[in-house]
């Protein structure tokens, strides 16, 4: 199989359903193998892998709750003993409860910002010793929260944006290792 990412391998969060999915299905469109990671739907999991392979790319999911950053070494561990690097991390997923800022609960506040910062750290900390020696890319998957209020919107928006803060610094840290990071804002679909 041929494409300009043949020979690569691509780690997508989030990737067993919506955007995540069609990013992962895209990425081995074009030639990369794919590890997807999900929270707990086993069966969409299943069918993205099968998505996946039938491009004729080698896949596999992880579950990962992204809640908790200290599942992400061991997850990056075993997608390096599996795949040998990683070229691409794609971070996609994202959760809150979206509700206004006064009906907030602080364990949904929490939850957000480990999802959407502490485990973007953590991802990043884990994938940059397996893209060693080769140019690097990594991905926030931000949202237009991040920068135009929206009811409902405030603790995902400033998550978003703490992450986009943690981008810059990335992108000025790593590209001397060959890595590039940036975010890219969604838009709505025209249909």
């Amino acid at each position: 199989m041929s494409g300009p990412l043949a020979g690569r391998v691509a780690v997508v969060t989030g990737g067993s359903r919506g955007i995540g999915r069609g990013i992962a299905l895209h990425l081995a469109r074009e030639g990369a193998d794919c590890v997807i990671t999900y929270r707990h739907n086993d069966a969409a999991a299943a069918e993205t892998v099968a998505a996946l392979e039938a491009t004729g790319r080698r896949a596999r999911a992880e579950r990962l709750e992204l809640a908790e950053p200290e599942q992400v070494g061991p997850v990056f561990e075993r997608i390096g003993a599996g795949f040998g690097r990683v070229d691409v991390l794609v971070a996609n997923a994202a959760a809150t409860a979206f509700r206004p800022v006064l009906e907030q609960k602080p364990h949904n506040v929490r939850r957000t910002f480990a999802i959407t910062v502490d485990a973007f750290v953590a991802m990043t900390q884990a994938v940059v010793p397996l893209m060693a020696g080769r140019p690097g890319r990594i991905v926030l998957v931000s949202g237009i929260d991040s920068f135009q209020a929206m009811g409902g919107h405030s603790v995902l928006g400033a998550a978003k944006a703490a992450a986009e803060g943690l981008v810059r610094g990335l992108a000025f840290e790593l590209g001397p290792l060959g890595v590039t990071v940036n975010a890219v804002t969604p838009g709505f679909r025209a249909d």
